[in-house]
């Protein structure tokens, strides 16, 4: 068993029973219980590039946070029911949700037709 230190409790504990409030990674290198950066709920690093999930109300896309749906990088689109920038169909740059039919602007070779559908 490897174990590493609970900065709470100054106790040693596995990797996967490092703390959760607040949000921790193990660092087995430092053989310690590190916290995540305060965009991050969960984490696997230090910085605000390693989140798995943010805290709310922010959107998490690629180990990082948004602060809103419109904020969410290009080629991606904010779903409110669970908080991450999901992809836009292959032929949007820019979307409202994963299909086709929802594009403001497309992706090179694709053209905007119908004001939200690009072919």
């Amino acid at each position: 068993m490897n174990a590493i230190t609970d900065p709470n409790n100054k106790v040693c504990v596995t990797a996967e029973n490092c703390p959760t409030t607040p949000a921790t990674y193990a660092d087995v290198l430092e053989r310690a219980c590190i916290a995540c950066h305060a965009d991050c709920k969960t984490c696997f690093g230090p910085s605000n590039k390693t989140c798995i999930e943010c805290n709310l109300p922010k959107y998490t896309f690629s180990g990082r946070c948004f602060s809103d749906p419109a904020s969410c990088p290009n080629g991606s689109w904010g779903n409110e029911s669970n908080k991450v920038c999901e992809p836009c169909d292959v032929a949007c740059m820019v979307c409202t949700d994963g299909t086709a039919t929802s594009c403001s602007q497309c992706t090179y070779g694709y053209f905007l037709e119908d004001g939200t559908n690009c072919v």
